[in-house]
């Protein structure tokens, strides 16, 4: 699992009022970026964890609010990148540098991607060995998705060990990035006019069988406005579920830009995202078709925020019928 920070655009023409709330707000998402990692990587870990967690937390920081800062500087949307001494060059990082790993050096990092690719998208991540969790019983390989959120991949040791448990872990980071890298070329291809690409993609959308796969392909298709793609991606969106979390969000976005309602509790579901952009990217979509903001703005406070997002899922439960 992936939103411009710092002015982040009030849909449909806000007041003056509305665009200083959201400005104020994201100077405060800004801040707390590095301060909020702890709560991203450690699903179901309690206690303090390790020192170099830690340290590693604080840099992985420092590069999620680099790229949240050059989303606010050129617009959210906009293409990240070749590198992240990109960013540094920029003057997004303190001192011109860009933060090193306490264990692996240098980060590692897939250019060319965009914050609205599907949630998850890989970006920025560790190359050497996974971090500790409380006494050795889980490891972690930490990474910044391409909407500038941190996460970590988990994996319990059990069985050989932590060595072991590391192999594991670096197994399935790889075949995540290796799934990553062929749905993001075929999406290029695709988008370039290459009809084959979109025989994949299309594959992709009405087998089922690899989630990540579905994601890109319906990005692919939302952004190229293939709107003989709607039943496809209905069905799709059927199979997949109502839950919120991939393929269901691409899904839900391309056949709502498409021009399809099927998927309104979806992304009435996203306005109580953890993750600001996504909130932000929910809410851009489906303010314009319901003419009302219900009282939601994707920065308020969050019992403010939840009490409006139960509105938007009343509306888009008669929306989507």
């Amino acid at each position: 699992m992936m939103e411009a920070q710092s002015k982040p655009a009030a849909p449909g023409g806000r007041d003056g009022s509305r665009r200083a709330k959201a400005a104020a707000a994201c100077v405060a998402v800004l801040a707390l970026a590095a301060g909020a990692y702890a709560l991203h990587v450690q699903p179901g870990v309690e206690g303090n964890p390790e020192r170099d967690l830690l340290d590693c937390g604080e840099a992985m920081g420092l590069v999620s609010t680099s790229l949240l800062r050059w989303n606010a500087a050129g617009g959210y949307g906009r293409e990240y990148p070749e590198s992240l001494d990109g960013l540094a060059s920029e003057g997004l990082f303190p001192g011109g540098r860009v933060p090193e790993c306490p264990l692996t050096g240098r980060y590692r990092y897939e250019g060319q991607l965009r914050p609205d690719m599907p949630l998850g998208t890989i970006l920025v991540w560790e190359s050497g060995p996974a971090h500790e969790f409380r006494k050795g019983d889980r490891v972690a390989l930490h990474y910044v998705s391409a909407t500038a959120r941190v996460y970590a991949m988990v994996q319990d040791v059990g069985p050989g060990g932590e060595t072991a448990a590391r192999e594991r872990l670096a197994a399935r980071f790889e075949s995540a990035l290796e799934r990553q890298r062929r749905a993001v070329d075929a999406v290029r291809r695709a988008l370039a006019g290459d009809s084959g690409a979109w025989d994949g993609l299309e594959t992709a959308l009405a087998g089922g069988s690899d989630p990540l796969a579905a994601a890109f392909a319906a990005y692919a298709a939302g952004r190229a406005g293939r709107k003989d793609l709607c039943g496809a991606l209905a069905r799709a969106l059927k199979a997949a579920g109502p839950e919120f979390g991939e393929p269901s969000f691409s899904l839900a976005a391309a056949l709502w830009a498409l021009g399809g309602r099927e998927g309104a509790a979806v992304l009435a579901g996203g306005l109580s995202n953890a993750d600001y952009f996504v909130r932000r990217r929910c809410f851009a979509m489906l303010e314009p078709a319901a003419g009302e903001d219900f009282g939601y703005a994707p920065y308020l406070p969050q019992a403010e925020m939840e009490a409006a997002a139960l509105r938007w899922r009343a509306w888009a439960g008669k929306v989507s019928g």
